[in-house]
């Protein structure tokens, strides 16, 4: 195997755009893994009924555990989604258009 030739490969722009938007979106995925079973656990265990306080009909837990960062979550993936996300055209291999279709023979 010629090492020279894989030290000196360009990559692709869309292979490098999905590599950072796979790093994003797994760095955010374990930052909220972390704060809702952190959270949960350091807050929703142990905890006598007569300390329990309610938001919204829920235990302050569950509210600041679980519902916080779900809405967050879901914040950050439609704006992940929308505006951050990179909209690559992919071209085709054989000199074809993104859709598939030869202009010049219009097939």
């Amino acid at each position: 195997m010629n090492h020279e030739n894989s030290a000196n490969k360009e990559y692709d722009p869309v292979y490098l755009n999905s590599l950072r938007e796979t790093f994003i979106i797994l760095l955010a995925w374990v930052g909220f893994c972390l704060w809702v079973i952190g959270y949960c656990a350091w807050r929703g265990y142990d905890l006598e009924v007569e300390q329990m306080q309610l938001i919204l009909g829920m235990p302050a837990w569950v509210f600041w555990g679980i519902a916080v960062p779900w809405v967050v979550a879901n914040v950050f993936s439609i704006w992940f989604c929308l505006q951050y996300m990179a909209d690559d055209p992919l071209e085709d291999s054989e000199g074809g258009t993104e859709e598939g279709i030869d202009r010049e023979d219009n097939r």
